[in-house]
């Protein structure tokens, strides 16, 4: 047998906690009893030979490096040292026992010096240089609450908890403990002989994965900082470490657990080389994205070849097999959050998801001890959260096929609503999502189309959500399920769209039904609404229509195959461009008619169109302008604003059409449209008709027939050219109101709205 290891006492307390009496107690009875040569290194010594005053804290790295030369020149002299400092923070301990680079292995034992806050303060107060209250009350709360205390797995043979002050004398104290330290040591170094070693046995390299874990689950845009779509620092990054050095992945990862966690965690390389074994085991964005790929099994690295056996303590998690299930269970955590079912344990819920993932036999008892050597101390979940709902890590609370929903409302918000913040939410998703898994997975199942601006979720969509969330589906929630599957397999449904019959509830023969393919779910107009196509026999495409949601009843579900991608898209393709022409969802019964509006012309020669004509008053035309924005701005000829008049922006369409004498309406507006919107729409009829008489249509004629009946029916309703309800003055075609507000000198912001095509 060799030599034993040197060993190097190291001295952890608060200020004033008696530390200093304690290290020379310490070397005195190491001394006599054993008769060893001591070294005593002071960090206030230190202080004192650099600062010329012990209170100057100075720079922390030049303490450092004088610690590091006696700790050098004692191994060299076969000297065993009291090092005594603070060393409150677990941090600065593994700085001393782990990360400091030392040519032979030393036997760390921990002597901390446990005394109570009240005592120290005395301590303080009757010493010749007081300290800040608040540095002691500081340096005993990051011992006892706000970090991990010292323990053995931190690179100690043995960890010695002294508490003075309680009745026996310190110097019994100590004699007591050094009696007993030998035996100590033999059973720690025996139950840590059992382990199977791995490159991440030693807690610093054990807590900086961990930690760079958590980093990455709770900031998944580090991991975009390399690339050029990701130029905006995370504003919660900006606040921690501002600014981020420059370099990669790696170089900004290191910053940050620096700054986070302690010095000792901040090696680039050491986190360089974590990324790319955390990518080797599956726990990268590429692999946790894939449900269907055969991840590989957790592996550590091997113990390094030219390391000696540490011959101090050692985490549970050094054990190769233990560490291999803990990660395992995280990696399946960050995989598959809170995917836990009602009436489950979460124990017994995550193992028997383990066994058909791994393919291992697990138990509840190994997932519960692996959730509590991570979840908890490791900040992954706070202590004061039971895990009975399920976990999820970091921002990680969404399945792909969910994120990519996500980013599909996003995109719709951004686009039709013009929200800038939803914006910018939406572009950084697409591109995290384009990185996971490539290309797109296909066309939006949903849409907007705001002619008439729906809420962001009307009620009808919270029921019908609400009831497809019921343990026992709903019929309208199951119909609501039949359609979206249907969709996203191309597949045919069997339906019929019969408002009586569907709302009354009455039986439906399926006579009545038809096979049609749903192609999109659109919100309009504040309700929902299904796109379906026709087969169209011996054509390739069929006639598209749109039917209300609330109206469908779907008899069944086609099982054969779907159709390909290429029709399906060019499905919507064509109903977007149908949406243009006709400044609504109005596409007629005439397929001839709708492919000849939904092509591109043969020959240069288009399709005719029917005009609608009408003037406007100068207030209608102030309003009625955003609503032009529905058609093709081709399709649309105006006039340009009068002396006095301005409308604020630049309208869609030609400025063709001079503006009229007529004091009354003076603005002319034509609208180019296929002649069954002007014959069918019933949308368009409502927009034109509650304008009242702020316009005067005058083309065509069959329509011009029909609003003057409206208008002929409404004032046989309402004989009296005005009257009071509610406070309210009604007036036919006006545009008078009681009890507007008056203008005031102060305004206060409470929140946005979007309601009726604007942002309020």
């Amino acid at each position: 047998m060799g030599d034993p290891p040197l060993r190097f006492h190291l001295m952890i307390g608060a200020a004033r906690s008696g530390k200093s009496t304690a290290a020379r107690i310490l070397a005195a009875q190491l001394q006599c009893a054993f008769g060893q040569e001591l070294r005593y290194i002071s960090s206030s010594q230190i202080r004192q030979e650099l600062y010329g005053d012990r209170a100057i804290l100075g720079r922390w790295p030049e303490v450092e490096a004088v610690i590091h030369e006696q700790l050098l020149a004692a191994i060299a002299a076969g000297e065993s040292v009291i090092l005594e400092a603070s060393y409150v923070r677990r941090a600065f301990r593994l700085a001393i026992t782990q990360a400091l680079p030392l040519p032979v292995p030393v036997q760390w034992i921990g002597w901390w010096l446990d005394t109570p806050v009240a005592q120290c303060l005395a301590w303080n107060r009757q010493g010749p240089n007081p300290l800040p209250e608040g540095v002691i009350r500081r340096h005993c709360a990051q011992l006892l609450q706000a970090a991990p205390v010292p323990h053995r797995q931190e690179g100690f043979a043995a960890v010695v908890r002294l508490q003075p002050a309680q009745g026996v004398a310190l110097e019994e104290l100590i004699a007591a403990e050094l009696g007993r330290l030998d035996a100590c040591v033999r059973r720690g170094a025996n139950r840590d002989a059992a382990y199977r070693l791995h490159g991440y046995s030693r807690l610093l390299d054990l807590e900086r994965l961990l930690y760079l874990i958590k980093l990455l689950s709770e900031h998944p845009k580090l991991t975009a900082t390399n690339s050029a779509a990701a130029e905006e620092v995370d504003g919660e990054l900006e606040q921690l470490l501002s600014p981020l050095p420059a370099g990669g992945l790696e170089q900004q990862a290191a910053a940050l657990l620096a700054r986070l966690h302690g010095a000792c965690y901040g090696d680039a390389a050491a986190v360089m080389a974590d990324l790319q074994w955390l990518d080797q085991c599956g726990f990268s964005s590429r692999c946790l994205a894939q449900s269907e790929l055969a991840l590989p099994a957790i592996e550590p690295p091997p113990w390094p070849e030219h390391c000696a056996r540490p011959c101090s303590g050692l985490p549970r998690l050094a054990d190769r097999e233990f560490f291999t299930r803990v990660f395992t269970v995280l990696r399946h955590l960050l995989r598959n959050p809170h995917d836990l079912q009602s009436g489950e344990l979460i124990a017994e819920h995550l193992a028997n998801s383990l066994d058909s993932a791994t393919g291992q036999s697990w138990t509840a008892r190994q997932v519960n001890a692996a959730l509590n050597e991570t979840l908890t101390p490791y900040g992954f979940r706070l202590p004061y959260r039971s895990g009975r709902k399920g976990y999820g890590l970091g921002a990680a609370l969404l399945s792909l096929p969910e994120l990519r929903e996500v980013s599909e409302l996003l995109a719709l918000q951004a686009e039709h609503l013009g929200d800038s913040r939803a914006a910018a939410i939406s572009t950084a998703l697409q591109q995290r999502l384009t990185c996971i898994d490539g290309a797109s997975s296909g066309p939006p199942q949903r849409r907007w189309l705001l002619t008439t601006p729906p809420p962001l979720a009307s009620r009808a969509c919270r029921r019908r959500a609400s009831a497809a969330a019921a343990p026992a589906a709903s019929t309208a929630g199951a119909q609501l399920e039949l359609i979206e599957a249907a969709i996203r397999q191309r597949q045919r449904l069997l339906l019929c769209h019969s408002r009586s019959s569907y709302r009354q509830g009455s039986q439906v023969q399926g006579s009545q039904a038809e096979a049609v393919w749903p192609v999109q779910l659109l919100l309009h107009g504040s309700r929902w609404w299904v796109l379906i196509e026709h087969d169209s026999i011996g054509q390739p495409q069929g006639l598209l229509r749109y039917l209300e949601l609330e109206a469908v009843h779907v008899f069944q579900r086609e099982q054969r195959r779907g159709r390909s991608v290429e029709r399906h898209c060019a499905a919507i393709a064509r109903a977007q461009l149908l949406e243009q022409c006709c400044g609504g969802l109005c596409f007629g019964n005439d397929l001839p008619s709708q492919l000849a509006h939904s092509h591109p012309p043969v020959d240069g020669v288009r399709p005719q169109l029917a005009s609608l004509r009408l003037r406007c008053s100068p207030a209608v035309m102030a309003d009625i302008r955003r609503e032009l924005d529905r058609f093709q701005p081709s399709a649309v000829r105006l006039a340009a604003a009068l002396p006095g008049d301005s409308w604020g922006r630049a309208e869609r369409g030609s400025k063709g059409l001079r503006a009229g004498d007529d004091p009354h309406y003076p603005y002319p507006v034509e609208v180019d449209l296929p002649a069954w919107v002007l014959e069918q729409d019933q949308e368009l009829r409502r927009w034109l008709f509650s304008y009242g008489a702020g316009i005067h249509l005058e083309a065509p004629s069959e329509l011009v027939a029909e609003l003057r009946s409206w208008h002929q029916a409404a004032l046989q309703t309402y004989r009296a050219k005005g009257h009071e309800v509610d406070g309210t003055i009604v007036k036919t075609g006006g545009l008078l109101r009681k009890g507007a507000p008056s203008g005031g000198a102060q305004a206060f912001c409470d929140h946005l709205l979007f309601h009726d095509s604007r942002w309020r």
